[in-house]
């Protein structure tokens, strides 16, 4: 294969066009003397006109079409397992991890819900002595990046690019409201899903307007195309990290079936929790003797890269719908309730329930042969707070085989102990008057299962996964902690002129999706950067 080295640098490489990468690829090009590159394993459609409709449309995930094929796994063991019986996959808990190959990455192809998470998440951070992230810092960095449309005052800002909506009760789809009402009954009380201290129930904002979603790319990337300082390179996949006596110098990547060595002054990967830290391994930077097993030298011996991944876990009850109930195309996540659990009072929001309404059983096959329906609902309950841990590791050394990823969920045992509590609070809203009479079945539990503890602990364990809200991988911390891989500036330890900006570098997750905190991160670092 032929590898061509180009005479062009840049200033700045930043790795992954995403829901971090693109902000600061278009933040670091207002300087117009800065000359940034931005590359992108997926598509570019080159303007929100041009994408398929899929992209454009708010009310559920983009599952198929442009997403990278993760190998993940519940598991440790199951990983193990697939690894001894290739042919065995039927016997193992194995499943599609859909995070964003495109222009805009996850915040292109989710749900689209702008939640930020509870002051209280970012609190741990500055704890774990890192003073960046302070939630003055933290907030400013929120605000840069939202439009808000409805709310006002000092904890919102009219001034970013990304259109936040926030619905009204009049605007509920039917089973949304009734799921509402119900949680009213209970004493829940309704208030603003983004304020510092949120608690109990909200109405779901979402980056989106006039009915499309509003990614990264079209928010950020859009607006500055024709910026001759900032180019674009999609359809490139990043094979390693060129890095040459302590610094990094520029990428090695694959575009059009080509090898190209790019050179920056800086290298910026903003690949994702699962990608950014793949990069860092294949580049020699990770666990040393994980790192020789795969035939790689090692140059930066950092244990942490690929571990710590934290996603929040979930477990949904799912029920057949009645006639006419709902409709296809409705937006599937309209109310959250979070509350905290009997096993951990201390902690705010570590629960929480979501109303899925309108789901389309054709996204997932297994869900559409159990349950016979074109339409399915359900009250599912995600730990906000996650105690267990994950990890990323290589399949191997080549870039085209993408890592493995375990999320080992409900692992530890309070999770376990969480996730029961909050079937039961789904299982007994779905009991209620205003929502019982409105579905046939509920898929996969009975009276039986809920008061007995090792029967739904089993069932827990059994249709437990995660949210696809994956962070943690390259986490932040003081150089004294050996499992840290970047300072809180994102700065890689034993690496000059190497940053990490995404997912991967919170050290914990926050309570609520994580989309809007990975823009936030964006907005902070990219402060830094300039």
């Amino acid at each position: 294969m032929q590898q061509k080295s180009l005479e062009k640098d840049y200033d700045d490489i930043v790795i992954g066009a995403g829901s971090t990468g693109a902000i600061i690829a278009a933040r670091l090009s207002e300087n117009p003397d800065r000359r940034v590159l931005l590359v992108e394993a997926g598509p570019d459609f080159g303007g929100h006109d041009n994408l398929p409709e899929p992209l454009k449309k708010p009310h559920q995930p983009v599952l198929a079409g442009y997403n990278w094929n993760i190998r993940a796994y519940l598991q440790e063991q199951d990983l193990l397992l697939s690894q001894r019986q290739p042919g065995g996959n039927a016997l193992i808990s194995r499943f599609d991890y859909p995070v964003g190959k495109v222009v805009g990455g996850s915040s292109a192809i989710n749900g689209a819900i702008a939640l930020r998470g509870n002051r209280a998440d970012y609190a741990q951070w500055e704890a774990l002595g890192l003073p960046l992230w302070s939630w003055e810092t933290i907030l400013k960095g929120f605000k840069r990046v939202e439009h808000d449309h409805r709310h006002h005052g000092k904890f919102y800002s009219q001034q970013g690019p990304l259109p936040i909506e926030s619905i009204g009760e009049g605007d509920l789809y039917p089973l949304q409201r009734d799921f509402l009402a119900t949680c009213e009954a209970m004493g829940y009380s309704l208030t603003d899903s983004n304020d510092p201290q949120a608690h109990g129930l909200s109405l779901v904002a979402k980056n989106s307007a006039q009915g499309q979603r509003v990614s990264t790319a079209t928010a950020y990337l859009d607006p500055v195309r024709g910026r001759r300082n900032l180019t674009i390179m999609a359809n490139t996949q990043v094979d390693r990290l060129l890095i040459q006596q302590g610094r990094a110098r520029g990428i090695v990547a694959m575009n059009q079936g080509r090898q190209q060595q790019l050179l920056a002054r800086r290298v910026i990967l903003s690949a994702g929790a699962i990608h950014s830290p793949g990069i860092l391994m294949r580049s020699g930077i990770g666990d040393k003797q994980q790192l020789q097993q795969h035939g790689i030298c090692p140059l930066v011996d950092l244990p942490g890269v690929g571990q710590n991944f934290i996603d929040h876990a979930v477990v949904p009850l799912w029920a057949v719908p009645k006639a006419d109930y709902v409709q296809m195309g409705e937006d599937i996540h309209q109310v959250l309730l979070r509350y905290r659990s009997r096993v951990q009072p201390s902690l705010p929001n570590d629960m929480s329930l979501f109303m899925l309404s309108s789901v389309d059983t054709s996204l997932f096959p297994e869900l559409q042969t159990a349950l016979a329906t074109p339409l399915a609902l359900a009250v599912s309950a995600m730990l906000g707070k996650p105690q267990s841990r994950g990890a990323v590791t290589l399949a191997s050394a080549c870039s085209s085989d993408a890592p493995n990823l375990v999320l080992n969920c409900a692992q530890h045992p309070s999770d376990k102990q969480k996730l029961m509590e909050g079937v039961r609070l789904s299982w007994y809203i779905l009991q209620q008057p205003q929502l019982r009479n409105k579905y046939e079945k509920i898929f996969a539990c009975n009276q039986r299962i809920i008061d007995d503890d090792q029967l739904l602990a089993e069932t827990i364990s059994t249709f437990v996964r995660g949210s696809w809200h994956g962070v943690g991988t390259a986490k932040m911390g003081q150089d004294s902690d050996n499992m840290a891989v970047v300072d809180q500036y994102g700065r890689v330890f034993g690496v000059e002129q190497l940053v990490v900006a995404d997912a991967s570098i919170m050290p914990t997750i926050p309570s609520v999706p994580t989309n809007l905190s990975c823009m936030m991160v964006a907005e902070v670092l990219a402060e830094v950067l300039r």
